[in-house]
């Protein structure tokens, strides 16, 4: 009768301990995001970036440390635009990037604001995983008194053909609050626009931009 009564008791312990199955357990809860597509998640705005960090030496010699948003934060969050509804483009499709030009000229002349941008995006593609050319190498290094030059300007200089299959480019625009961004990459063969982006930079950080300092090439005089 003992044995009996021993065994009934772990059979209840038992059936008590059993774990529930698949079926009873409850479902974990799925965050919103997880079940939306890529496409319909929000892009990250400029302001969610990680700003840089500029150390301020204060009159008392104090260091003040200060948060800037600079313009690449921006071309940042474009380059996010165009990642979602970027058609035909892959990670070993070539791909070249042009100076961003002022929407009311006549496209011959560049600015430094252009040239920036353009190099903004050359970084952001290219951490994107896709190929970017840098069409102004040249196939040597020159050597001169004030450095050594990989980069040029002078077309004689560089090779004549180019083996980018998309470009990279677009328009600025003067606006009252800063300057408006229109950016666009083309196949080259069709011009059929693949991806595109537009943002308004403020104009304090348009500001924080400065062209070089112009060097003094007058020859010193050596005194007596």
């Amino acid at each position: 009768m003992k044995t009996i009564l021993l065994s009934m008791t772990m059979l209840t312990l038992t059936a008590c301990s059993t774990p529930p199955s698949a079926s009873q357990q409850p479902k974990p809860h799925m965050s919103v995001n997880a079940e939306r597509p890529a496409k319909e998640r929000a892009v990250a705005t400029p302001a969610q970036f990680q700003p840089a960090k500029f150390v301020s030496i204060m009159p008392d010699n104090s260091r003040d440390t200060v948060d800037r948003i600079t313009i690449h934060h921006y071309i940042r969050g474009m380059m996010q635009d165009m990642l979602i509804g970027m058609q035909s483009v892959t990670e070993q499709t070539p791909v070249a990037v042009a100076s961003f030009l002022y929407l009311d000229t006549d496209y011959n002349q560049a600015s430094m604001l252009g040239n920036q941008i353009a190099e903004s995006f050359m970084h952001e593609l290219h951490n994107a995983g896709i190929t970017v050319l840098d069409f102004k190498v040249t196939d040597y290094i020159r050597v001169t008194n004030t450095g050594d030059l990989v980069l040029s300007r002078n077309y004689e200089e560089l090779g004549g053909n180019l083996a980018a299959r998309f470009a990279v480019g677009g328009t600025l625009a003067n606006h009252k609050d800063g300057i408006l961004i229109n950016a666009r990459m083309v196949q080259f063969d069709s011009k059929v626009v693949v991806a595109s982006a537009q943002s308004l930079v403020p104009r304090q950080v348009i500001d924080a931009l400065l062209p070089s300092e112009v060097v003094n090439t007058t020859p010193l005089i050596k005194g007596r």
